[in-house]
C-alpha cells in the first residue's frame, strides 16, 4: 500500500496523470489504475478530474495532510 500512497503524493505533485506517468516511467493507465484503486479502497475520491489537471478533494487534502504527519510525504519525495 505504501507504493500506491507515494504514487498519489507524486501524481499530487505534478499535477496531471500524464506529466506524472512521463517523470515516474509508468504506463498511464497503469497510473490511473492504481490511484483509482486507492481511491475505491478508501471509499473517497483524492482528486477532482478537471481538463487533464488534477486537485485534490477535501477528503484528498486531509489524506495528503495526514501522510505529511505521518512522514509518508518524506518518504516519497525522496
Amino acid at each position: 500500500m505504501l507504493d500506491i500512497i507515494a504514487l498519489f503524493i507524486k501524481v499530487n505533485h505534478y499535477k496531471t496523470f500524464n506529466e506524472a506517468s512521463v517523470k515516474l516511467n509508468i504506463p498511464l493507465p497503469t497510473l490511473q489504475r492504481k490511484i483509482k484503486k486507492l481511491e475505491e479502497d478508501l471509499s473517497l475520491a483524492l482528486f477532482y478530474r478537471e481538463k487533464g489537471r488534477l486537485r485534490l478533494t477535501e477528503p484528498g487534502k486531509s489524506f495528503y495532510s495526514h501522510c505529511l504527519c505521518s512522514g509518508i510525504v518524506n518518504l516519497a519525495t525522496h
